[in-house]
């Protein structure tokens, strides 16, 4: 499950990232990148919070 812990996200597998997601981000359609699984997860992040894809 994706989430963003202490201001980074982790992948759905729970790796952290070197992705940092402040308060106020806002982050859609951009690659975050995981080097544990390499591979590329697209988040949809609205005011520092993951929403879900519609």
């Amino acid at each position: 499950m994706e989430q963003i812990k202490e201001n980074w996200y982790y992948c759905p597998h729970g790796h952290k990232t070197g992705q940092r997601v402040e308060v106020n981000s806002n982050i859609e359609n951009t690659p975050i990148w995981c080097k544990h699984c390499k591979k590329a997860y697209y988040p949809v992040i609205k005011d520092g919070k993951i929403n879900e894809k519609k």
